[in-house]
């Protein structure tokens, strides 16, 4: 195990989440009886865990209690990293991208995972078992996809009452910058309803739609990351970004936006949405399930609107999207054991039936997507992402650097940015991003040059493909 020395802070709060750690418990007069610690952190999944996914696991496994905690918070990865430096870690608990898994690796704290997926490693999508991210360096996997590695793109919702009182119908559905303005007056004209609206006080919505709207501006430079493969960089303050951003601007300034759309969480606005307050709702793919749950179906699902309709992409690069972590210390591997290979057996066909989200297995999604909205607006999803480059393609040690980046470079968003610029604090707005390109490129160099002082080969080379071509999936070289 490498020492914590690697990587150590003591925070002022553990949080209470994983106080429980790894313990036993006696049933009187019944056997031994174990409980599973598991802590998930996605909102779409955490019914169809609770509800449906344990007891039915409980059910054929008698023995094993598995004890569920959910963190749907941004101090969940405050409290993961206490856990780490306290050694209180859950037997089964959720990844982070703030916390790459390379990092949890090298502070030894990852239980190896080959026995849980064995012969089924061929099963999952393409891109799946890429170094740094699901396998280290060891060869072995260390993370259990538990979703789809191609989720999280952002769609357009449209509530199809609010159409309807404009005399409007799916057809009228925009496509382009031009016609959602369009759409949206004869929606503000007609009905007592917005154009659209956006759960912007936590800016990530607003950034995930925008950087997809971005894509089709300027392409070359990888959405939602803001790599460049071809220079071998990154860059935030391209044309795409820039023009998305004054697009929004635009939506504002003409009334089309929502006013409240600022000062609502991103969990709000979709219940607006819902009640005919807006006709367009910009939100995750995620997003229809949760307003199916909800108990509301009157609306259909379509891409963001780009500024001419070109095409938009998401880049994949074989990143873990949403994955299960074993704790290396676990005194209950085999019940964690267990617990993962039934949900390959059942729980992935349960996910993806739920309508929840799609699992990393597409036989599995080929037979049961739902055949409604939700099950559309994943196809959606899937059908936005393309295999891209990857810096571990071009050299192993790649994860290296990417995790001495971690938490380094720009410390605002580009929905920060956005933000800024709505409510006036930001005025120079390509000059606030051309900052934070200079800060993350700079991360990029600084970490580079510490890993080849601690004597890894590796330079600024890994991160260029000079073969790139936008849009079209990229095959790693063997």
């Amino acid at each position: 195990m490498k020492k914590f020395s690697v990587w150590l802070f003591v925070l002022s709060m553990v949080g209470s989440l994983f106080l429980s750690g790894c313990q036993s418990e006696e049933a009187g007069g019944s056997g031994d009886q174990v409980t599973l610690d598991v802590t998930i952190r996605w909102v779409s999944a955490a019914d169809i865990i609770e509800n449906e996914i344990i007891p039915a696991f409980e059910k054929k496994n008698p023995n094993i209690n598995v004890k569920i905690q959910k963190s749907f918070n941004t101090s969940y990865t405050q409290s993961l990293q206490a856990a780490v430096n306290g050694g209180n870690l859950p037997d089964i608990f959720a990844s982070h991208p703030s916390l790459p898994v390379r990092k949890l690796y090298d502070l030894g704290v990852l239980h190896k995972l080959d026995e849980v997926i064995g012969d089924h490693k061929d099963e999952y999508e393409q891109g799946t078992w890429t170094q740094g991210s699901t396998v280290m360096e060891d060869g072995s996997i260390y993370a259990f996809p538990f979703m789809t590695g191609q989720k999280d793109s952002f769609l357009m919702y449209y509530n199809k009452e609010v159409l309807e009182q404009a005399g409007l119908s799916k057809k009228d559905v925009p496509k382009t910058w031009d016609q959602l303005v369009k759409v949206s007056k004869i929606i503000n004209e007609k009905t007592d309803s917005y154009g659209v609206i956006v759960g912007m006080k936590s800016p990530w919505v607003a950034e995930g739609a925008l950087t997809q709207m971005a894509s089709a501006i300027t392409p070359e430079v990888m959405a939602p990351t803001y790599y460049d493969p071809i220079n071998g960089e990154y860059n935030y303050h391209t044309d795409g970004t820039i023009q998305s951003i004054e697009y929004f601007k635009k939506l504002m300034d003409e009334k089309i936006l929502h006013p409240n759309s600022l000062t609502l969480e991103p969990e709000e606005a979709p219940a607006l949405f819902a009640g005919g307050q807006a006709a367009f709702l910009f939100d995750g793919a995620w997003r229809g399930s949760n307003l199916m749950q909800d108990g509301f179906e009157n609306f259909g699902s379509a891409l963001v609107p780009t500024k001419d309709g070109k095409e938009q992409y998401l880049g994949y690069q074989g990143n873990l999207a949403a994955g299960l972590l074993v704790n290396k210390d676990t005194e209950h591997y085999e019940e964690a054991k267990l617990f993962l290979k039934y949900i390959i057996d059942h729980g992935y066909e349960q996910l993806v039936k739920n309508g929840s989200q799609f699992s990393p297995i597409p036989k599995i999604n080929e037979k049961y997507a739902p055949d409604n909205v939700v099950g559309d607006t994943f196809q959606l999803q899937s059908d936005t992402f393309i295999p891209a480059p990857n810096p571990v393609y071009n050299n192993e040690n790649a994860p290296t650097v990417t995790a001495e980046m971690s938490g380094k470079g720009p410390q605002e968003t580009v929905g920060d940015v956005l933000v800024g610029y709505l409510t006036g604090q930001i005025s120079d707005l390509e000059g606030t991003l051309k900052t934070m390109s200079e800060e993350k490129n700079k991360a990029l160099m600084d970490a580079i040059k510490k890993v080849q002082e601690d004597g890894v080969d590796i330079d600024q080379s890994a991160w260029k493909f000079e073969d790139w071509k936008p849009f079209e999936p990229y095959k790693k070289k063997e």
